[in-house]
């Protein structure tokens, strides 16, 4: 990430001033922290909230969204080829 969208945020923001690209950086570091926090609190609520059976159900729900998306992927691209 850092070698492409990154590095294009940086040299975006060098252009701003001295301290912009060190506080892209510390911006992006602390919306990395918020998001990892968030996920680990969704992990440990998401143990007493997902029994057994809602697991499945959710994991169900998506593999059908995952075909779903693969089906339309194949159409697409089977349209686009006879066209």
């Amino acid at each position: 990430w850092w070698a492409t969208a990154g590095m294009a945020g940086i040299a975006f923001s060098s252009g701003k001033g001295i301290l912009a690209p060190f506080t892209f950086f510390a911006g992006h570091i602390l919306g990395d922290l918020a998001w990892y926090a968030f996920v680990s609190a969704l992990v440990a609520y998401g143990r007493k909230f997902l029994t057994d059976g809602r697991y499945r159900m959710l994991a169900g729900a998506m593999a059908a969204v995952l075909l779903l998306f693969g089906g339309l992927f194949f159409l697409w691209g089977a349209k686009n080829l006879v066209a």
